[in-house]
């Protein structure tokens, strides 16, 4: 995260889920030099803002899966899509500013967005074409973006 973005985490702040208490998330805040600090136990209201964070995530999840008429199967791919969207959407109590513009000081790049579950056509490599003058691309559905390139 340093290296990509020129920001470091300083201090995570989680609950007592079982992810987090293994000797490898130790390792990981050691490693990294960020302060690793739980919330009380039995004490929700704590972590209201995180709770209400992948309420929100969870519901646009849904409604992405459910207006794609994607199989349930797709929860995964809905679930990136959704969190690509939260961090690339205005938020008033931020000054009406992203979290992407937050965090890197850009505005973010939304040309390349497309409706979850829409039709596609699939590049197909030169090399696995079956003849030169053959079809280039296959019918397929977008399920997401790539990461790291520019690729849906």
């Amino acid at each position: 995260m340093e290296n990509l973005h020129d920001r470091s985490l300083k201090k995570l702040v989680s609950d007592r889920g079982g992810e987090f208490l293994n000797n490898n998330f130790k390792l990981l805040a050691e490693t990294q030099g960020f302060v690793h600090v739980f919330s009380p136990p039995d004490t929700p209201q704590h972590n209201g803002y995180a709770k209400r964070a992948n309420r929100t995530i969870l519901e646009k999840t849904r409604c992405l899966l459910n207006s794609s008429g994607l199989p349930n199967h797709y929860w995964a791919e809905s679930l990136n899509t959704a969190v690509l969207l939260r961090n690339l959407i205005p938020t008033p109590s931020r000054f009406n500013l992203s979290p992407y513009s937050l965090w890197t000081g850009n505005p973010p790049q939304i040309k390349k967005l497309r409706v979850f579950g829409c039709s596609a056509i699939v590049s197909i490599p030169r090399n696995h074409q079956e003849w030169k003058l053959g079809s280039a691309g296959e019918a397929g559905v977008l399920l997401g973006y790539e990461n790291n390139n520019s690729a849906y």
